[in-house]
């Protein structure tokens, strides 16, 4: 199976580290790089093209950003954003992926997991992606008896993050796009039983 590839581009010594030893914990994950400025992350984002960077606020607003989007989109790489959701409001608001900070390491891990894994599983044909997984299974049977996402973060112990990651692979992979359709599919494949909820 290959492997998922990582920049860690931040200043700060420590939070690379620290995102480095996270990462590497998860299987076929690896981290490629760890780069403190705008011209070692170019070099290296062009010679080693990882399927991801992991960039904070200040080294984000450090970059030639026009520049830095040509790049990524020749490369095919997706940017996810360390974000600081107290502080960084408007870098936070414009991005697709971005793992929070101030969460705790399970939570991080999560946060990686749940951005990472579907472009895995992608890549590799043997997955049969509508199957759900237990836990996607766990968030659908919420959903489909009227939770909100933070009700069923509180449920199931996660941050909301995790919940929306789920609904979105949920939906990508039943190509099931409202929560009626959601909930058919739930009784339908017996995820709740009408009778008893």
């Amino acid at each position: 199976m290959s492997k998922l590839t990582f920049i860690i581009a931040n200043k700060s010594f420590i939070v690379r580290r620290g995102l480095v030893s996270t990462i590497e914990e998860l299987p076929n994950f690896e981290v490629v790089k760890e780069v403190e400025n705008e011209i070692n992350l170019f070099k290296a984002i062009d010679k080693l093209t990882p399927d991801f960077v992991i960039i904070n606020f200040e080294f984000y607003k450090s970059l030639n950003i026009i520049n830095l989007n040509l790049l990524i989109e020749k490369r095919k790489t997706k940017i996810i954003k360390l974000v600081d959701r107290n502080t960084d409001n408007d870098f936070f608001k414009e991005t697709d992926f971005y793992i929070d900070i101030n969460e705790s390491k399970s939570s991080i891990v999560g946060q990686i997991k749940d951005i990472a894994t579907p472009f895995l599983e992608s890549e590799n044909i043997s997955i049969n992606n509508s199957i759900l997984s237990n836990r996607e299974k766990d968030v659908l049977r919420y959903i489909a008896l009227g939770f909100t996402n933070k009700e069923v973060a509180d449920k199931l112990f996660i941050s909301i993050h995790t919940v929306v990651s789920h609904r979105k692979n949920i939906t990508k992979k039943l190509d099931i796009h409202t929560v009626s359709g959601l909930t058919i599919y739930a009784v339908l494949n017996k995820i709740i039983d009408i009778k008893s909820s």
